[in-house]
């Protein structure tokens, strides 16, 4: 019987390693391409996710808010006596009647207390709106102000949380004054007693009249909204405390802000035309308002393409997705 002759191979040649590292390297190829193509799809689905998210919750603010404005329980456009020392903000922005104010375009600086000076940093090319409110908070007054002094009492425990430096509204669905609280409160038993005097309001010490028990007592909430950079230097929707001088961030990532304004000048109720807050003939006719947010990817490297939009007062070009969200609030205390 015949062996054949077997021989053993020892090794690669090199063509042969060749073809195998170029195979390799095509396969790789492939997985990178797909690991990179999976990994654009994640960030740009994250991106917009936090995008529609920083668009829902800008517009729930301001809507939210927008709606209450001239909130006055039980008595709707009444002419409240102002009996404040200090109106603060322009335009009296402590006049109930006023419900909602702005300004159109802010060139940088606000003066938000009315001071004169300029005391808030805003987004240049963008608008700011002030909204004053009653904020209901389960009180009343316990008593006839009997004697007519500058103490009221009113029910405890409330949800109010009026401090000494805080504006109080007090209304019988028939008239409503607006005072400032002078003193810490003192709650005894079921009641909790406000003091307004002479020092810090403008008829010291008596209200416009002798309110009966059951009057309701509103916190007064009075705000403005406005876009300004935040501590990262990162765009965000801000809103102020006007009564305190608070300023909280709200939303990350707005970079755009804008609102018109629906006058009714024939009395029916329904918006003629809708105006910037520079061409308002008459506040007191606004029964709407017209907002639109734009709100913007915090990556600068999501878009495929650039794209050049007006931002603080200029033009920039970025990679960043934006998304513009718009509603008409109706002022329903109006």
């Amino acid at each position: 019987m015949i062996q054949a002759n077997k021989k053993k191979q020892f090794g690669l040649t090199l063509i042969e390693l060749m073809v195998a590292v170029t195979i390799g390297m095509i396969v790789m190829a492939g997985v990178m391409q797909i690991y990179l193509s999976n990994k654009q799809t994640y960030r740009t689905t994250e991106a917009l996710s936090r995008l529609q998210e920083n668009g829902r919750f800008s517009s729930h603010f301001l809507l939210k808010d927008i709606r209450m404005s001239g909130y006055q329980g039980c008595k709707s456009r009444v002419t409240a006596a102002t009996k404040i020392s200090d109106p603060g903000p322009a335009s009296n922005l402590f006049d109930i009647n006023g419900a909602v104010s702005g300004v159109d375009n802010s060139d940088g600086n606000e003066d938000m207390d009315g001071d004169g000076t300029d005391d808030t940093a805003v987004l240049a090319g963008t608008d700011v709106i002030h909204i004053q409110f009653g904020g209901s908070c389960d009180a009343m007054l316990t008593g006839n102000m009997s004697p007519n002094n500058a103490n009221i009492k009113i029910t405890w425990p409330n949800s109010c949380g009026l401090d000494a430096g805080d504006f109080f509204m007090i209304t019988d669905c028939e008239a409503a004054d607006i005072a400032k609280v002078t003193n810490n409160p003192n709650q005894s038993g079921t009641s909790q007693t406000l003091t307004h005097g002479g020092s810090v309001n403008i008829i010291p010490p008596k209200l416009s009249k002798l309110y009966s028990a059951g009057a309701k007592i509103f916190s007064l909430k009075s705000v403005s909204y406005y876009v300004a950079l935040n501590a990262n230097n990162i765009p965000a929707l801000m809103r102020r405390n006007n009564a305190t001088g608070a300023t909280e961030e709200l939303v990350e990532s707005v970079d755009y802000l804008q609102f018109d304004y629906g006058e009714d000048t024939d009395g029916s109720g329904v918006a003629n035309y809708y105006v910037s807050a520079g061409s308002i003939v008459n506040m007191e006719d606004i029964v709407s308002v017209r907002m639109t947010v734009r709100v913007r990817t915090s990556d600068d490297n999501i878009s495929q393409s650039a794209k050049t939009v007006t931002y603080n007062g200029g033009n920039v070009t970025d990679k960043r997705i934006r998304h513009t969200f718009s509603s008409t609030i109706a002022i329903r205390n109006r």
